[in-house]
């Protein structure tokens, strides 16, 4: 059982079964990045990156990201997100040009806000309310083209000014994109219902771990 009759019926909870040694773990993120590229790491894992990878993305200018190349695509939608995430807008995929032989040689990302809802929702006859409208037409986008005579991705259009207000980074980590949990908290939530620790006891035990919920 996960309690104890001495503590008045309060959860026990076993000991971490996880200790992470932060010196260790982020002992290569002194890696400087070099030639303007970012994201080759010799394999195509990229989606799978943390967000430390990309962690100097907010000191970029303008002029610099304009000059950025990317091994593929998905690195530059991996960069990208990390610069959503620090400013606080999430991204979404759009348009994307094709050559002859279907290949994606243009893609362009977006914020989550770009476009408006189209006309056709505020006239069908509901039963419930409309949702609040959460389309600005924000024209905040990253796009992107690949050269086949360097065989790398490179920033052809940037524009980093957004139509609305931006997420505080205090409520960053509760929007819906970026409510993730990392593999040893996901272990070690597993182990504590394995122990049969009710859910509400896990969350209140991995909370005093971070000493906030947002984290």
């Amino acid at each position: 059982m996960a309690t104890s009759e001495d503590d008045g019926g309060e959860p026990k909870f076993p000991e971490p079964l996880f200790v992470e040694d932060e010196e260790e773990e982020h002992e290569d993120d002194e890696e400087v990045v070099e030639d303007n590229e970012l994201g080759c790491s010799g394999d195509d894992t990229d989606s799978d990156s943390s967000d430390d990878e990309f962690r100097n993305v907010l000191t970029l200018t303008a002029d610099e990201i304009r000059a950025l190349t990317f091994c593929s695509e998905s690195n530059a939608y991996t960069f990208y997100c990390a610069y959503a995430k620090g400013k606080g807008f999430v991204v979404r995929k759009d348009a994307c040009e094709r050559d002859s032989n279907n290949k994606v040689v243009m893609r362009k990302f977006v914020c989550n806000r770009e476009g408006l809802r189209e006309p056709k929702y505020f006239i069908m006859d509901r039963q419930r309310a409309h949702r609040s409208l959460t389309r600005t037409n924000c024209q905040a986008r990253l796009r992107i083209r690949y050269d086949n005579k360097k065989c790398q991705w490179g920033v052809v259009g940037f524009e980093e000014k957004h139509n609305h207000e931006l997420t505080l980074s205090v409520y960053v980590p509760v929007i819906n994109a970026y409510r993730t949990i990392s593999e040893g908290d996901k272990a070690q939530a597993e182990s504590l219902h394995a122990y049969g620790v009710r859910t509400c006891h896990i969350m209140g035990y991995l909370t005093a771990q971070k000493g906030d919920i947002l984290k």
